[in-house]
This record gives C-alpha cells, sequence and structure tokens, in this order.
C-alpha cells in the first residue's frame, strides 16, 4: 500500500475490535458489500487473512452465505478426516479395543454408519440404559422391552456387527491386511454408499465437504495399494498396521479449489495467492497468533539450539528464524493492498489489553485503535434477505427506521421474523399451548416453575428429558431405597410386632434383592459399578433397620404407600382444582394415622433442607398440598415430613440421621404419640423435637427451619400453597419463560447448559421468613 498523507491513511487503514469471531464476520461482511456496492469492487479484489483459516471456516460459511458473498478458504484437510476414512478407521479401532462403548458409538455416530440418526439414538439410550458394554455388542439385546426400543437398538447391533472387518488377522503381512480391506470394502458396498453420502452433502448445501467426499475412494485406494507395494512383505501386529494405516492416511492431503474465480480468498499470513488486492481484511490479530509465536510450536528451545551450535551441529531454522519469517511475511502482507488495510483483534472488554501488531500500526501511522466501519443502522442492511436478521438482532434501533425496513420486506420473511421475534422475547403468548393441555399439572412442575422459569419451560414445555443412564448417582440411590422401603412396609407392617429378628433380617435382605435384581439394576453387577451395588446394599440395609425401629416406636402407623390422588381409579384420593380450573394430581409416597390424624411422609436423598422460606417462596408445596388434599377427604392434618434416605450432610449433625425434617402441630400429646420416648427422653429420634432445661418442646437444630406452628398456622400454610399454585398457574398461562432462578437452584440444574443466560444468570434473593408472614399473607388474600 502505497504511502500517503496522515489524513488519508486514517481513511484507508482501519484498526477496530470485536467482542468475538461471529461479530468480528459479521463487520467485515458489512465492508465487503460496501465496497462492491459503493466502490464496484469484484468479490476478487478482497481478501481475508486469519492465524487458522480452518477455525474461522466453521462459522464463516453461513454468515457469508448470509450476504450472499462468494468465499474461498485455503484450507488443508487430512484424508484421515474425512467421514468415510474415519468409518473405517473406527471400526478397526473397536477390533482393537475389544469393542467398548466409547469406540462403538465412535462408529454409529460418524455420519457414515447405514443407520438413521433416530436409530443410533435409541441405540445409545438403550446401551446407557443397560450398561452395554464389549462382549454385550457380540450378542442379542434381550433386555427391556419395545419401551425402551429394544427392536430398533438390537437392528443397529447387527448392523454393527456386520460392520466390523472381523476377517483381519491379530498378525500377518502388510499384503494380507490390505487384501482383507479390499474385501472389507467391496463387501460394505462401499462406492455406492460415499456417491449417496456426496449427494447428502451438496443437497444439504455442503458443497466443499461434498467436494472432498468425492476424493475419498481414489485417494484411500490409492494409500492401501501404495502400503501393498512398498510394505507388502512386512509381517506386524493388527495394532502396528493400524498405526501405519492412520499415519499414512494423515499424510495424504486433501485440497479444493474455488467454486467461481470471482470470489474472496481467505488464507494464511504465509500464502503466495494474494496476488493484486485492493483491500486486505487481517482478522484475529492477538500476540502470538499474528504473527505466530514460534516457541509455542517448537519442540526444542534457543538454549538448546545453542548448546547443539556449541557441539558444531547446525539444526535450521531456530525458533528465532522462524519469529524473524513471520514477522517478514506479516510485514510484506501489511503493504499488499492497493486501497484498503483493515486490521481486526478481539476485545471482549475495556480493560484487555491491545495486541503489539494493532499498538504499533497505530502508533506508526497516528491512528486510534477503535475505528468502527459503520456509522448508521442503515450500513448493516446487506440485502433484503438479511433484514429480518438485522431486525432481531438490533433491538435499540429507532422505530421509524425498523418499519421503513420491515416494509421492504417479504411477506415469508415478515412471518418469520414474527415467530423469531416472540421466540425471543420473554414471554409466550398464551396460545402455544405448550403446558396444561389437559387442564391438569403436578406438584412437581408447579416447584420447577418456582425454582426458575426458564427450567419449568425447558422440562415441560420443550419436554426435554435426560438420558437414563445404567449408572447410579446420589439421588437415583434414594430412588432406590425409596423403592426398597415402599415394598417392605407394604408387606410387613402388620407383622413387625410377630416377626422375630431373624425373620425380619431374612425379610430386609429378600426386599433388597428384590429391588436390585430390576433388570436395569441387575445390569450393574456385570459391570465396573458392583461396588456402587455393594454401598445401596449396606445403605438399604441401614435405612430399613432405623425406619423399622421408628414404626414400631410411633402410635402412627403407616396404612398407605404410593398414594395417588386426582385419578379416577377406585381407591384414589380425590384430586385438588385450583381456582384457575387446573386440577393436581400426583402421588404421596407414604400415609401415617393414628384414629383420624395423619401425617405426610415424602422420601428425600439425603436431608432434604427445609425452612418457612422455601413454602412462601414456592419451593416446597409438596407436603402440604397432599395435607390439603387428605383434609378435603375428612381427615385432620398434623404434620408433614420429608425422611432423609441416604447420606446425611455435615450441617445436620444436630439432629439424629434418622430425624424427619419437617413441620407439626406444637402440641405435646400429639408429639409424644408420634414418638412416646420424648416421654421420659430429652431429645426425639425420630422428630427435629427436643425438650429445655424447664421440660418443655422446642424445636431441634436449626431454630430458623423447625419452627412449632399452632393448628392455626398449619391450615394457614396449606391455604397459602394452593393461593401460590394458582398464581403460579397464571404467570405460566401468561408465558412468562425467562432465566430467573431461586439461589441455589442452578447448581444441580440439568438445562444450564442451554440456558440463555448461561453462568452469568442472577439468582433471585430469598429472604428469611418466618410463618407469620406467610398467615398475614393468607389473611390479607396478598399472595
Amino acid at each position: 500500500m502505497r504511502r500517503t498523507a496522515a489524513a488519508t491513511v486514517g481513511d484507508r487503514v482501519r484498526l477496530f475490535p470485536s467482542p468475538d469471531s461471529e461479530s468480528e464476520l459479521h463487520q467485515v461482511c458489512r465492508e465487503i458489500v460496501r465496497l462492491v456496492k459503493e466502490h464496484g469492487y469484484r468479490y476478487r479484489d478482497v481478501a481475508i487473512v486469519a492465524p487458522d483459516p480452518l477455525a474461522y471456516a466453521v462459522g464463516m460459511e453461513h454468515i457469508f452465505a448470509d450476504y450472499r458473498i462468494p468465499v474461498f478458504c485455503n484450507e488443508v484437510r487430512l484424508l484421515s478426516d474425512e467421514a468415510p476414512v474415519r468409518y473405517l478407521l473406527d471400526c478397526m479401532d473397536c477390533l482393537l479395543h475389544n469393542c467398548d462403548f466409547e469406540h462403538v458409538m465412535a462408529v454409529v455416530k460418524s455420519g457414515f454408519f447405514p443407520c438413521s440418526f433416530d436409530q443410533v439414538d435409541c441405540f445409545e439410550n438403550y446401551c446407557l440404559t443397560y450398561a452395554i458394554d464389549y462382549s454385550r455388542f457380540t450378542s442379542p439385546f434381550t433386555l427391556g422391552g419395545e419401551a425402551q426400543g429394544l427392536s430398533t437398538a438390537e437392528t443397529v447391533r447387527r448392523q454393527f456387527q456386520k460392520s466390523l472387518p472381523v476377517a483381519l488377522p491379530t498378525e500377518g503381512r502388510v499384503r494380507d491386511y490390505v487384501e482383507v480391506l479390499f474385501a472389507w470394502l467391496e463387501d460394505q458396498r462401499y462406492d455406492s454408499r460415499i456417491t449417496a453420502f456426496y449427494e447428502r452433502q451438496n443437497s444439504m448445501g455442503f458443497i466443499q465437504e461434498a467436494d472432498r467426499t468425492a476424493q475419498v475412494p481414489e485417494r484411500m485406494r490409492g494409500v492401501l495399494e501404495l502400503l501393498s507395494n512398498l510394505l507388502g512383505e512386512e509381517v506386524m501386529t493388527l495394532a502396528e498396521f493400524y498405526q501405519l494405516l492412520e499415519s499414512s492416511l494423515q499424510g495424504a492431503h486433501l485440497r479444493l479449489l474455488p467454486s467461481t474465480v470471482d470470489c474472496v480468498y481467505v488464507g494464511e499470513a504465509k500464502d503466495s495467492h494474494y496476488g493484486q488486492i485492493k483491500a486486505l481484511f487481517v482478522q484475529g490479530t492477538e500476540d502470538g497468533l499474528l504473527p505466530a509465536d514460534p516457541q509455542a510450536g517448537s519442540i526444542l528451545s534457543d538454549d538448546y539450539f545453542h548448546v547443539l551450535q556449541l557441539q558444531d551441529l547446525v539444526v535450521q531454522p531456530t525458533p528465532k528464524d522462524q519469529g524473524r519469517y513471520a514477522r517478514f511475511y506479516l510485514e510484506q502482507l501489511l503493504l499488499l493492498p492497493q486501497e484498503y488495510l483493515y486490521v481486526s483483534y478481539i476485545k471482549k472488554e475495556d480493560r484487555d489489553p491491545v495486541p503489539l501488531l494493532v499498538d504499533g500500526l497505530s502508533r506508526l501511522l497516528s491512528l486510534p485503535t477503535h475505528q468502527p466501519l459503520c456509522h448508521t443502522t442503515a450500513d448493516i442492511v446487506a440485502n433484503r434477505e438479511h433484514i429480518y436478521k438485522v431486525l432481531l438482532t438490533h433491538k435499540d434501533m429507532e422505530e421509524s427506521l425498523r418499519r421503513q425496513l420491515y416494509a421492504l420486506m417479504s411477506p415469508e420473511d415478515k412471518s418469520r421474523y414474527d415467530t423469531l421475534h416472540r421466540a425471543m422475547s420473554e414471554s409466550l403468548s398464551p396460545e402455544t399451548g405448550l403446558f396444561f393441555n389437559r387442564d391438569h399439572t403436578s406438584i412437581s412442575q408447579l416447584e420447577c416453575y418456582f425454582s426458575c422459569p426458564y427450567r419449568h419451560f425447558v422440562q415441560y414445555g420443550l419436554r426435554a428429558t435426560e438420558r437414563k443412564e445404567a449408572g447410579l448417582d446420589v439421588r437415583e440411590i434414594g430412588t432406590v431405597l425409596h423403592s426398597m422401603l415402599e415394598l417392605f412396609f407394604s408387606l410387613y407392617t402388620d407383622k413387625l410386632d410377630t416377626l422375630s429378628e431373624e425373620e425380619l433380617a431374612a425379610a430386609r435382605t429378600a426386599v433388597i434383592e428384590e429391588v436390585l435384581a430390576e433388570q436395569r439394576l441387575s445390569a450393574l453387577n456385570r459391570s465396573e459399578q458392583r461396588s456402587f451395588i455393594d454401598r445401596i446394599r449396606r445403605e438399604a440395609e441401614f435405612v430399613l433397620k432405623e425406619e423399622i425401629l421408628n414404626v414400631k416406636t410411633s402410635q402412627f402407623k403407616p396404612f398407605a404407600f404410593e398414594v395417588h390422588f386426582g385419578g379416577d381409579k377406585e381407591g384414589d384420593y380425590p384430586g385438588i382444582t385450583l381456582s384457575s380450573g387446573i386440577s393436581l394430581s400426583g402421588y404421596i409416597d407414604r400415609i401415617d394415622k393414628k384414629d383420624n390424624q395423619v401425617t405426610v411422609i415424602d422420601y428425600k436423598s439425603g436431608a432434604d433442607h427445609f425452612e418457612i422460606k422455601y413454602i412462601y417462596y414456592g419451593l416446597k408445596v409438596q407436603l402440604y398440598t397432599y395435607l390439603g388434599s387428605l383434609k378435603a377427604s375428612g381427615y385432620q392434618p398434623v404434620g408433614g415430613f420429608y425422611r432423609p434416605v441416604g447420606a446425611v450432610s455435615k450441617k445436620e449433625s444436630k439432629l439424629p440421621r434418622s430425624a424427619m425434617r419437617g413441620q407439626v402441630i406444637m402440641d405435646e400429646s400429639l408429639i409424644c404419640s408420634l414418638d412416646p420416648t420424648l416421654e421420659s427422653s430429652s431429645s426425639s429420634r425420630l422428630l427435629p423435637i427436643e425438650r429445655d432445661e424447664k421440660g418443655e418442646l422446642i424445636p431441634a437444630g436449626d431454630k430458623k427451619k423447625y419452627v412449632p406452628v399452632s393448628k392455626e398456622q398449619f391450615d394457614d400454610l396449606i391455604s397459602y400453597v394452593f393461593a401460590l399454585m394458582d398464581l403460579a398457574v397464571k404467570r405460566i398461562r401468561e408465558g412468562y419463560i425467562s432465566a430467573n432462578p431461586m439461589k441455589g437452584a442452578c447448581q444441580y440444574c440439568n438445562c444450564k447448559y442451554m440456558c440463555p443466560m448461561g453462568e452469568n444468570t442472577p439468582a433471585r434473593v430469598d429472604n428469611v421468613v418466618d410463618v407469620d408472614v406467610v398467615s398475614s399473607a393468607v389473611r390479607s388474600k396478598k399472595v
């Protein structure tokens, strides 16, 4: 670029930052469109330099396509990275690793495997559910049924087994291995599958990928024939041949030609294809990348080179030489453009330093380091098809300009914009039909909404579910222990006082083994997680012993397990219909009863935190909903508890491990009937209650969590919960789905990786609330 006056240089050389590479590409595209429209440029007059063209190519194609800019990225691809070639290597790798899960998934997910993505997804879910691994892939699948996708998984398994080149010897000549692979390619109808793969890529618009695929058969056969000709008589193991074949395929490169002569060229600084260009964009300028830092990829340091020179050994180029070459190429490059030079760099925050190259150009040419390429909002509209994206990404645009641009769109783009604009807003219209399609809901759904509206939207609106894996985590241990408790007390509640200790021990063992014999859990006994099953067995033995003692001690006896309310079956308890018209249904883990008084117990893994504030904010409304259902059935609710099953945190050490967490009406005769040992003891092993020095009953442990309540306050809590659920239904119907989590809700959230706020989501503050606040809200009807 010829030297000009300083004022002119300021117009022809631009230094500008971008928060990320995508924004950087958008700015470049808009400037290219301006140069073409206003200065009569051809696309071949423009070139882009990137420190890593392959990395930029990932997001470049679709962004440049939005602006209708033809672009050619001078990227070099390894033959071994192409899907059809990778498929061959992965099949061989499976044999070497005895068909372990990771390598099997690499084969079926290669994109070249002859099964649909839905079938592969079902296959993976099945294998995770039943811990399928190693030799279990070579035998027909039998576990589970059609609900678990048995037939689909078996179809994929059979196809996988046919795909393996099992005829490969464990040791032999290179020529023998090559002959087997050629026979395997013929048996797999490899050429016809590559043709179908090529056509599918073309139909999806992946033109360059399709061009690379078209080169695969000839190049791969050439590599195999070369190995056979050069090393045909060499004897080696299958693992050694695999390494030889992989390294040979990695040494074969695929290059492409531009699809049109008139296109923007993208390459590295040392490329020699820039020719006579008018505008040059240097992207991703960062210290160590432009110019490249030779030390970053060097095996030998400068000091080691110096030691070699002292021994009269000369190795070139040294890191210093490489650094000089990189700077030379870059300096030569900056002089190539005839009219315009643009240098961009990534700067996420104001305090981030400016790269040395940008700072040097700024000082040399007396230029600011921040010169925006577009000065008006209208500049960013590249074509009519791009308008709707501009409107979506520029919310602060003047309303008059927005209306003008909206009027220019086609009817199809207007419809697309309206749909996306609604989806990007923080709420959904009530007509979306995502929620309450059958005019009923569950308590878990409403608790999920109170925890975070966005999590509720993903789980109950989009109906996204987690994959069920055979491995058990802490949460699932509680589910297994829950099943054991339910089964044991449904069988032996009426026999506890008549069975001997030996008979009780035998009954416990029988129940534990029956639950662990469930198909998905029994699969773990044949996997690496046998010790985890043993841990569950020990935990179950302890929990059952403790609960048997609690039941035998208390005057309140279990009389119902897994009670369904809100259903149509005989024996179901009546459901509850909120004032909004939505009915509630669910299952109660356990109901204990004495005369007409009832308590509800819900099993939880670990010690579930229970405070009034959790009821106030809607995070723990389950127990009081159950109690409200029982109250509607004519019973007198007196307590609601969470029963911890599994490990208890150290923070709960003030309470006995078997003590239930929750609330009970503070009445001495009632409490002593729940735990008669309190009549002669200063503390309860069953309830969060103890006696003070005066002999009066007070809450044990954390006083903020286990506060005593009167009967009136207990009834107020039930009324408050139902009013709160009505409010939740109203807000859900209004379509409020923004990411607004309660404090701590993100820690174990399964949706955090797709959350629009990510790790920066601000949490709602949950202030300490006492029961009087709840009662006041109920009586003033200000929920």
